[in-house]
Order: structure tokens, then C-alpha cells, then sequence
């Protein structure tokens, strides 16, 4: 946050994506509202993840698939995190509107990586993108190809349900097991989020065990 770009003394207004009870999909479009705040109060307040700020109210929001902050030169991206290294780079997905399937923008490159859309595997993957592994966006399916099981249970192994795929963020349960007390990392129904692996309905559902190969 050294490099945010307001002063304590501006007022700004944030640019919330509006979440849909399901997902969307690439045929769709994000629509986004403006809620005034005050810089000291958001300052005070910000979560981690990837947030939208204008200094002055906008005028019109279109509804896009488009990055706002490419497309309006008074909007801006303001990241987050309190990590370091892979989970750290996935805490700058945080917030980012959950899409079946992400896509790439000829004109600006891959939405996941703008930190416009995000999915279950593309999350797991952008954050091995942002080490600087060339492992590209590929699906639940695709990303098997570039994992290997384990029995080991730490912080950035994935949990592969078959159709979703979550990242253990935090071991809080029982010490080196899965349990409903474990927190995950993941884009699941509305958004990108970390939440308790017993308040998703993934809970009980059968799952392998991944790590990132060498």
C-alpha cells in the first residue's frame, strides 16, 4: 500500500463488482456499482485482494468483461496482500468475480491475469503464473498434468474435488489432516475467497490431494 496513489484528505469512491447467485460465464458481463468513502475510513478498513478506486464519481459503469481500470484512466487497481510468495499472490485474487470460464481479451491479455474474472483452477494457477512458472490456464482437468499427489498436508496444496479445485490456505483443524476448521483459498459460487472448508458444500466430498511438481 506504500504506492497509494490517493492522499488521507481525498475522497474517492470504490468500484464493486455485483456478485450473481451463480456464475457467470464468458458470454456474460460484469456490472459494477460506486459507493462513496472516505480514504482514512478505507484505509482503516481495506481487506486483501484486488480493489477498484476512482477519485470522482463516475459518471457511467459499463457493463464488461473489459479491465475498468485499462478502459478509464480514473479508475484504479489497488492490490493488497499480507503474504508472501504463492498464497501471497493469491490473495490478490481476492474480491474478483467467480467466471466459467475466465477467457483471454485479445487487446489486454487473460482476464486472471488483469484480476478481472477468476475461476477454481485459474485461481491455483495465477499464482504459480506470478512465481514465474509458464504453466497456462487450463481447467480442473488440465492443471492434473502439472501436479503430483501427496499425503502431505501444508499450506498451498490443492484439493482437487473433480469439478473444483481449492488451495489450503491455512491448516487451523487437526495438525496435518483435512477438516472442516481448515481454511481454504479458492473461486467458488460468487467470488474469490478464503473460508472454512465446513462452510462450503464441498465438505464431506470426496477429493485428492495435490502438490505443484518441481
Amino acid at each position: 500500500m506504500n504506492d497509494f496513489p490517493f492522499s488521507e484528505n481525498d475522497s474517492i469512491y470504490e468500484i464493486l463488482p455485483i456478485y450473481k447467485e451463480y456464475a457467470y460465464d464468458t458470454t456474460q458481463e460484469i456490472a459494477y456499482t460506486a459507493k462513496y468513502v472516505a480514504t482514512t475510513e478505507m484505509l482503516k478498513k481495506i481487506s486483501v485482494g484486488t480493489h477498484l478506486f476512482s477519485l470522482s464519481k463516475p459518471r457511467e459503469l459499463p457493463n464488461t468483461k473489459l479491465p475498468l481500470h485499462l478502459l478509464k484512466e480514473e479508475i484504479y487497481q489497488i492490490i493488497y496482500t499480507k503474504r508472501t510468495g504463492y498464497l501471497g499472490y493469491l490473495e490478490e485474487l481476492l474480491n474478483v468475480p467467480f467466471v466459467l470460464s475466465p477467457e483471454f481479451l485479445t487487446e489486454f491479455g487473460h482476464q486472471t491475469d488483469l484480476r478481472v474474472t477468476t475461476d477454481c483452477a485459474e485461481l491455483a494457477i495465477y499464482g504459480k503464473r506470478r512465481e514465474g512458472l509458464k504453466v497456462p490456464y487450463c481447467g480442473p482437468r488440465g492443471i492434473v498434468k502439472y501436479l503430483s499427489k501427496t499425503d502431505v498436508v501444508k499450506k498451498g496444496i490443492i484439493l482437487h474435488f473433480g469439478h473444483q479445485v481449492s488451495v489450503l490456505y491455512e491448516d487451523r483443524g487437526i495438525p496435518n489432516a483435512i477438516d472442516g476448521e481448515d481454511l481454504l483459498i479458492h473461486a467458488y459460487e460468487l467470488k474469490a475467497e478464503i473460508i472454512p472448508l465446513k462452510e462450503t458444500n464441498l465438505y464431506n466430498t470426496p477429493y485428492i490431494i495435490y502438490q505443484w511438481k518441481q
